[in-house]
């Protein structure tokens, strides 16, 4: 069975510029991220990032109050 995990995508169409978060996806894994975000994303930029939400150390994260859903990296 698949484990479906959400990947953060970052990407930039030009060096002077800093990265920007394009999306949130889901995949099973690596390799298929990569082929998803590459598919979706690849066109006109230069570079291109993938980052799975279960390896991304909070430091900080408030997110809208509606969601009820503020981490502070514990």
């Amino acid at each position: 069975m698949t484990v479906v995990r959400p990947y953060h995508v970052f990407g930039r169409a030009m060096y002077e510029e800093p990265l920007h978060e394009l999306e949130l996806l889901a995949a099973g894994g690596d390799e298929q991220a990569r082929s998803v975000a590459l598919d979706r994303h690849g066109e006109g930029l230069i570079e291109l990032s993938l980052v799975c939400e279960d390896d991304v150390v909070w430091v900080l994260r408030r997110e809208d109050e509606e969601d009820g859903d503020d981490r502070d990296g514990e």
